[in-house]
């Protein structure tokens, strides 16, 4: 899930919240995300919305710090390339130098 699915689900979350605070739209959009939809036995229903909403919290936040952990790892790898380029630039300059 990219950043601005993300956001975009946030938008759904506050649109949700400001109109109805359906425990079905909830439902549906803590799927949408892979947040939790399991409801534990004795809590009462306004303690669930509020579970279900800090799930959905929770997945925006692991989705994001997987999406910064995908961006460092592919920054990685652009940076080991420059290094490699660097060195095998500066053994050609040493060889020109040589002769």
């Amino acid at each position: 899930m990219t950043h601005k699915e993300v956001e975009k689900y946030k938008k759904e979350l506050d649109e949700i919240l400001s109109k109805s605070n359906s425990e079905e739209q909830l439902q549906q959009l803590a799927k949408k995300v892979g947040a939790s939809t399991i409801k534990r036995y004795g809590i009462s229903h306004t303690d669930y919305l509020a579970e279900l909403i800090s799930n959905i919290h929770s997945a925006f936040q692991t989705i994001m710090v997987i999406e910064a952990c995908e961006t460092s790892a592919k920054n990685y790898k652009i940076a080991i390339a420059a290094a490699i380029a660097a060195i095998l630039s500066a053994l050609a300059a040493w060889v020109a130098v040589l002769k």
